[in-house]
């Protein structure tokens, strides 16, 4: 597997997990009125990597889904 493979990869399971941190305390504090920072930074990271993926590729589609 090459390294932009293993990088598109990570961003997906990034983009994909970034909501299990918010699960966990809404489960946790049964109450969802306070958002995890976590969430925010792994989505961040992910989507970051993403538009990285889609510039290698220049798929101005993978970069466009990611930014917006």
């Amino acid at each position: 597997m090459e390294s932009i493979q293993i990088l598109g990869l990570a961003a997906g399971i990034c983009t994909s997990s970034s909501v299990i941190p918010q699960l966990v305390k809404t489960k946790q504090e049964k109450k969802a009125s306070d958002v995890s920072w976590i969430m925010f930074i792994v989505l961040i990271v992910g989507n970051s990597l993403w538009i990285y993926y889609g510039c290698s590729k220049s798929d101005i589609s993978i970069i466009g889904s990611a930014a917006g």
